[in-house]
């Protein structure tokens, strides 16, 4: 499971639903993602990876900066 931003989550989910498909709860609409990761290769399992870091760290750093 990964957090996406809502466009890429649902960009790959529609490309790609055996692969992508959003937490069938609150989590899902918030960007969380459950990724079958054996159907990846390492370039773009890497890629999805700095997605979702990027994804999740510019609000916490939104956060400590505001602090």
């Amino acid at each position: 499971m990964l957090k996406l931003p809502l466009a890429e989550q649902a960009r790959l989910a529609a490309l790609d639903p055996v692969t992508f498909a959003p937490v069938p709860n609150k989590w899902g609409a918030q960007g969380w993602t459950t990724v079958q990761f054996d159907n990846l290769n390492e370039p773009e399992f890497s890629e999805l990876l700095k997605t979702a870091w990027r994804t999740v760290a510019r609000s916490k750093l939104s956060a400590l900066a505001r602090k």
